[in-house]
């Protein structure tokens, strides 16, 4: 077994948003960011969406049995006319949150075969998650089946990027500051308590975590705070100031006016277009 293979083994985790099978009026979505991997997949009417990436604005369209995928992060809007959709968000983490699926290329368009494979997942999870809450081991045991098929599949038409098993074997120098930052979020969190977990000095923490993270610490700080804030806004009723507090940050105008820069919502707002205009059930 190689090492990379060694790191999955208990890492290796996912977490569902949403996850849909039902008629849909028609709705637009304005330049927003979601937190995690969106995958709609539609069996007749049109999908057209547009991502904000590195090389630019990148449109397309899905249709009759294709599926789109939106990464997490990037700014993307939609827009599609009634239909009968499927669709999940979902985040697969390793190391205490650290998106799996960002180790690769994704393709934003998806055609048949693969689409078919990811139509069949979601309709059998989005009915798993339907169903009453109570333990049942046979039903956690599928609904893992299930997501992981699901990923087998985004793998299979994925490409690993050039540097994804370097910065994964890195990782594990900083698995403890992760777990860390994880679990201090409501916290000031400063450089010199993340270096001295490392035991290195900040200036050379710092260099160490820009070169396997891609971004200095107080960066990663605010993206993981921002998801976080993403995530209890689209699945709880929490207000806004007490996300604001639970999370580390100064107070709610200064949590309001980092979320928009982000997202390009205000929270209130990206509350909203979860609940009301992103997939609307026909009556």
């Amino acid at each position: 077994m190689t090492d990379v293979n060694q790191l999955f083994e208990n890492p290796l985790s996912y977490h569902i948003d949403w996850c849909i099978h039902k008629p849909c009026l028609a709705w637009s979505q304005d330049w927003c960011a979601m937190p995690w991997l969106d995958i709609i997949y539609t069996p007749d009417h049109l999908f057209k969406s547009s991502v904000e990436t590195a090389d630019g604005v990148q449109s397309y369209e899905a249709k009759n049995g294709e599926a789109l995928l939106l990464p997490p992060g990037m700014k993307r809007k939609l827009e599609t006319h009634a239909s009968e959709t499927r669709g999940i968000s979902i985040h697969y983490s390793v190391f205490s949150g650290i998106d799996l699926m960002s180790f690769y290329h994704l393709p934003l368009h998806i055609s048949p075969p693969h689409s078919e494979d990811i139509r069949v997942c979601i309709e059998a999870l989005a009915q798993l998650t339907t169903t009453d809450n109570v333990i049942d081991i046979s039903l956690l045991a599928k609904r893992n089946q299930l997501v992981y098929t699901l990923l087998n599949t985004l793998l299979e038409i994925s490409i690993i990027r050039p540097d994804a098993e370097k910065r994964l074997l890195a990782l594990r120098r900083l698995k403890g500051v992760l777990e860390y930052i994880e679990g201090n979020l409501d916290k000031k969190i400063s450089i010199a308590t993340l270096a001295s977990i490392c035991c290195l000095s900040p200036h050379r923490f710092g260099n160490l975590f820009k070169e396997i993270m891609g971004c200095p610490p107080h960066q990663y700080l605010l993206k993981i705070r921002l998801q976080k804030a993403m995530q209890l806004l689209s699945t709880s009723n929490t207000p806004v100031c007490d996300i604001a507090k639970r999370l580390g940050f100064f107070d709610q105008p200064h949590f309001t006016r980092l979320f928009k820069t982000t997202t390009g919502l205000t929270p209130t707002n990206y509350r909203k277009k979860i609940e009301h205009i992103l997939f609307k059930k026909v009556n």
